[in-house]
């Protein structure tokens, strides 16, 4: 195991040593409801004006110039909230402000031009950015998105990660009793993973020996390789003494924060990444919240 350094890392700076040795992921195209949680690839910009018609703002009427108004087309329609506003519109009396008698509208509303009217564009003009590149996808984005007109987009393949769970003293199942401790990664670290955008591999349960933990390290095919416990500097620290048998480098040897100080950062011979986190869970979920997922 090469050393880049063994002093602990700034957190910032460890959050950069990460991104930098994450390979990015293949761009791939989806549909929009399939695409929420993925990294967008590329920007996406307005098509076309947002809303892209003149719409009513309000349910009422229609009307053109000062009142009161006959109903009639071209002086005063009926018109629902969204509905396309006549060419001829100058203003829309809501609902509630009229009153229609012998087939005449009146109202003592205040109407300038264009009251109670949503203009197309109003929202965005056609050539706004709507969503960046690199943006993780809320349901809010896929909605606006889709309000837009998109049906697909291109997004980057999730990365896969293989957890490596070591420990002698995890129980999986009932009331540990006194010097063992219940897993509580296997519930944790799967929809973490997937929640920042990765997906999960292989999950592999290892005790606490150096060359089982050194063996599956090296037979793993995905790009980052994430474990628990081990990270410290006792004899029962495994994970350390196995990224030495593997030959990895180090790039992160501690990260300069409470809790999650004993957290590691290494790339094995042959590229693939390894973020070892403590065995603290909280410990570990503070240090991963900062890695690329």
């Amino acid at each position: 195991m090469s050393a880049h350094r063994h002093e602990a890392t700034d957190w910032d700076d460890a959050r950069r040593r990460a991104a930098d040795a994450v390979a990015v992921g293949p761009v791939v195209e989806v549909p929009l409801l399939a695409a929420r949680g993925a990294v967008l690839a590329g920007s996406v910009a307005a098509t076309r004006p947002l809303p892209h018609y003149d719409s009513s703002a309000m349910d009422g009427w229609a009307v053109r110039g000062a009142g009161p108004w006959r109903l009639a087309d071209g002086v005063a329609t009926g018109i629902v909230t969204g509905g396309v506003v006549p060419d001829w519109c100058d203003a829309v009396v809501p609902t509630e402000q009229g009153v229609v008698s012998d087939g005449v509208l009146s109202s003592s509303a205040v109407l300038p031009h264009g009251r109670h009217v949503r203009r197309a564009g109003d929202e965005a003009p056609a050539g706004t950015l709507l969503v960046g590149a690199g943006t993780r996808l809320t349901p809010a984005h896929l909605a606006l998105l889709a309000v837009a007109g998109v049906d697909r987009v291109d997004v980057r393949r999730p990365c896969l990660v293989d957890l490596l769970l070591t420990g002698d003293e995890i129980d999986t199942e009932g009331a540990p009793v006194a010097g063992r401790v219940r897993d509580a990664f296997t519930p944790l670290l799967p929809p973490f993973v997937e929640g920042v955008g990765g997906a999960v591999g292989d999950i592999d349960r290892l005790g606490d020996d150096d060359h089982a933990i050194a063996a599956r390290l090296s037979a793993g095919t995905a790009p980052i390789r994430l474990t628990t416990g081990g990270t410290g500097r006792s004899r029962a620290d495994s994970v350390r003494r196995a990224l030495t048998l593997v030959g990895a480098t180090v790039l992160v040897d501690g990260v300069d924060m409470r809790p999650g100080h004993p957290t590691m950062l290494a790339v094995l011979p042959g590229g693939a990444l390894v973020i070892a986190l403590p065995g603290n869970p909280l410990a570990a979920l503070l240090a991963a919240s900062g890695f690329p997922g």
